[in-house]
């Protein structure tokens, strides 16, 4: 990271901020900070590589105009308050001129097994332990917010056991262990050229091309075509699930089961030459007629057949073994001067392209010897979505290694499936994104999980007027009506019996669509954020006071609140029009 020292002259209640590019910050009352450590800050594309550590301190404050800061959240009261070693006090900020406070460079400290969650109708996602449920409400045990009670109408569905029992990823909630996938340098120029010129002229230097990907706010996003990519461990039964937002038209590629492999150029192995004695000896005997018995002709020597050319054994090589170090970084992988295949980019894998309101299954692959092996599967059409009338949807992929089968949910809702007779392509564990043509994608909200093997989930089989539960063996569900929880045990009330089942059974619940409440049912107030949690947790709140281990705050669903900040990552403050929904403006 390039450093940097700038002289920022601040006050307590901050206007909108310009771009550290001026250098100098002109707001009320005359308090000098001294800033180390910032990257380039022209206003337009640059990376956001998030510290593994820093001086000032492990947070980092984000305005909406892309200025950051590194320091520590001191708290709120009538602002954010934020400290600095080099501050002799706090310093605060307006609610109205922040994106978000990131919170300990994004890497939570908690080692806690992942609880059950409670999702709600406005996309909140809650952790807890479900204590009881009747017509009215909910009591949840909250780890983040102790005991909360949500209207049941504001309950879209609870999930007893999540994650079909592991969870092997969720982010990102930091851009470490991400690596931009770039092409190759081009050949040095030649040094005795360079050696030629004039020793007092200075080298050119070149400009500073913008970051392909840019991380943000738990959120990756691009702004061209190359791809991104991290080994997530998939397993081989699990399941990828992933939120994805674009512009312009969509036009993405997903890469999974992807080993980044590829095999170098064969060496051909030199015959062996024969000691000189024996050559030159070889050489000299050369037979003449003299030599030849009385009555026979020496034959004409025929012409020595050309044996194929032996080979070293193969050898390959591996974009995961390039990386120095954990942080968000480039590599150089795909060739100079080309995009490069899918083969030369992802190596054995599968790919999905998505266009439109298809999606096509790539099969990618190379034989013992080396050769190429690229088909398309299938190109599906899904009539369950149509990404030309949107511009995000949430992706549910599953997958059996074992019985070669692939099934794709969209928005919850079933996709389409691939069945490989042949075999499997995808011999790894990490996955890739990559936008094609003029897209441009967000990629938010990753989960990688081990997966029961359902084709289906609770949430694929909505209905208007019936709850569906779904078993954690994953083949046994039941509708009807969910008329009570209490004492670890869920009663469903079915039209040909009332059945009940413990809680550690149940995978999901999804509450009937025509009893869950819209949108419009409550009023959020203009100064709300959201808090985002590792590794599944977020809340929209009107943030009242907090310090440094926990936030008060309001919600016009769940009432007061005081939120333990322990598990916390992200607060975003942005979620209006102005902030372009956290895309950067440059998109």
């Amino acid at each position: 990271m390039i450093s940097r020292t700038f002289t920022l002259i601040c006050a307590f209640t901050a206007l909108a901020l310009p771009t550290f590019a001026q250098k100098v910050i002109r707001i009320n009352n005359n308090i000098n900070i001294q800033f180390d450590e910032l990257p380039p800050g022209n206003g337009k594309l640059a990376a956001l590589n998030l510290p593994q550590s820093d001086p000032s301190g492990t947070d980092i404050l984000r305005f909406l105009n892309g200025d950051l800061m590194h320091g520590e959240f001191a708290g709120i009261k009538k602002g954010v308050l934020w400290s600095r070693p080099d501050l002799q006090r706090n310093i605060s900020f307006d609610f109205k001129n922040l994106r978000q406070i990131i919170f300990k460079g994004a890497k939570s400290s908690a080692t806690e097994a992942v609880s059950p969650f409670v999702s709600l109708a406005n996309g909140d996602v809650i952790p807890g332990e479900i204590i009881s449920l009747d017509d009215k409400s909910l009591i949840l045990e909250s780890s983040i917010a102790g005991r909360l009670t949500i209207p049941r109408e504001q309950i879209k569905s609870f999930t007893p056991n999540p994650f079909d029992g592991q969870l092997l990823y969720a982010g990102p909630f930091t851009s470490d262990h991400w690596l931009i996938i770039e092409q190759k340098e081009a050949n040095a120029p030649d040094i005795e050229a360079d050696a030629e010129a004039p020793e007092n002229e200075p080298a050119e230097e070149e400009p500073e091309k913008p970051a392909s990907w840019i991380y943000s706010g738990a959120s990756l996003y691009s702004t061209n075509t190359r791809p991104i990519a991290i080994d997530a461990k998939l397993p081989d039964v699990g399941r990828l699930r992933f939120k994805l937002a674009w512009r312009n038209r969509l036009s993405a590629n997903l890469a999974f089961h992807a080993d980044f492999t590829r095999p170098l150029p064969r060496e051909i192995i030199e015959p062996e030459e024969p000691p000189a004695e024996e050559k030159e000896a070889e050489e000299k005997k050369e037979p003449t007629e003299k030599d030849a018995p009385e009555g026979e002709e020496i034959a004409e020597e025929q012409p020595e057949e050309k044996k194929p050319p032996k080979y070293k054994p193969l050898e390959y090589e591996s974009l995961l073994d390039l990386p120095k170090g954990d942080a968000l970084q480039s590599l150089g992988w795909l060739p100079a001067n080309s995009s490069g295949s899918f083969l030369q980019t992802y190596g054995s894998s599968y790919i999905l392209s998505f266009n439109s309101s298809y999606v096509t299954l790539h099969y990618c692959t190379y034989d013992a010897d080396g050769k190429a092996i690229q088909q398309s599967r299938r190109s599906s059409r899904i009539t369950t979505a149509n990404f030309s009338e949107s511009d995000e949807a949430e992706f549910d992929l599953r997958f059996d290694r074992n019985k070669k089968a692939i099934y794709l949910y969209i928005n919850g809702q079933y996709g389409t499936q691939w069945s490989e007779i042949d075999g499997y392509a995808g011999k790894g564990s990490a996955i890739g994104f990559a936008a094609s043509g003029n897209s441009r994608l967000k990629i938010s909200d990753i989960i990688v999980s081990s997966w029961s093997g359902t084709p289906d989930t609770a949430s694929s089989l909505e209905h208007d007027e019936r709850d569906i539960a779904l078993l954690i063996n994953g083949t046994d569900r039941f509708s009807g009506k969910v008329t009570a929880i209490a004492d670890g045990k869920i009663t469903l009330k079915s039209p040909y019996a009332e059945m009940s089942i413990p809680l550690t059974e149940l995978s999901q619940i999804q509450l009937h669509r025509s009893g869950i409440a819209t949108d419009e049912d409550a009023v959020w107030p203009e100064r709300s954020g959201i808090l985002v949690f590792h590794p599944v947790g977020r809340l929209t709140i009107q943030p009242t006071s907090a310090d440094k281990k926990s936030i008060t705050a309001k919600s016009p669903i769940l009432g007061d609140l005081k939120i333990d900040l322990k598990n916390a990552t992200l607060l975003q403050f942005a979620e209006h029009p102005e902030a372009l929904s956290d895309w950067v403006t440059d998109f």
